[in-house]
Parts: C-alpha cells; sequence; structure tokens
C-alpha cells in the first residue's frame, strides 16, 4: 500500500489553525490506517514556494495525494464531524483505486 500524503496548509498557527489541525488529525487517526498516511503541516507563510506550486489561493487547504492522484478541500474543519466527513471525502477513492490497481494487477498475474 502506498502511502497517502497529506499536506495541510494554514496561515500561522494560531487557534483557529491549531483547531483544525487537530480536528483533521485526529479524524485521521479514528478513520484511516495509521500506516496508510503522513501528515504534513505547512505555515504558508514560512513555506512560500511550496504554497505557489501546489497553488494555495485559501487557507486552511488539506490535500491528500498518493500515486493514483490527488484531493484537496478548503475551509475549516474544527468541528469533528465535519472534518471526519472531510477525510472519508479525501480518501475514500484515492484508496479505492489502489485497491482496484492491486486487484488488477493480481487477476493478471492468475
Amino acid at each position: 500500500m502506498s502511502t497517502l500524503n497529506v499536506k495541510i496548509f494554514v496561515a500561522g498557527l494560531g487557534k483557529r489553525n491549531s483547531d483544525t489541525i487537530v480536528a483533521c488529525k485526529e479524524a485521521f487517526s479514528a478513520n484511516v490506517d495509521s500506516n496508510a498516511y503522513q501528515i504534513e503541516i505547512v505555515d504558508i507563510f514560512k513555506k512560500t514556494s511550496l504554497t505557489e506550486s501546489k497553488k494555495i489561493l485559501a487557507t486552511p487547504t488539506i490535500i491528500c495525494e498518493n500515486a493514483f492522484g490527488e484531493k484537496r478541500i478548503i475551509g475549516e474543519l474544527k468541528d469533528p464531524e465535519k472534518a471526519k466527513q472531510a477525510i472519508e471525502f479525501l480518501t475514500a477513492d484515492l484508496l479505492n483505486q489502489e485497491k482496484d490497481g492491486k486487484n488488477k494487477r493480481a487477476s493478471k498475474t492468475k
């Protein structure tokens, strides 16, 4: 299984952004296998080149990517239920595409 690379882009690490980061981390740990993802917090003021290359227009922005694609969501996710729904949206097809790819490779080798 390839790892989902999650980047949470925030504008500084104030209380609002810290709450969003905590809610996202909790939602990932509750809904996705801990070996299936890694999270990086990106302060747009400190990593401007990454912010520009990923075309971040608003914060917070969460990008979830793996070898099969990328999905992103923009907005506060302090509410645990909204964070859970966002994580499900971000990871569902990326994880399913990976499973489908493995199943297709396995059926070709039979």
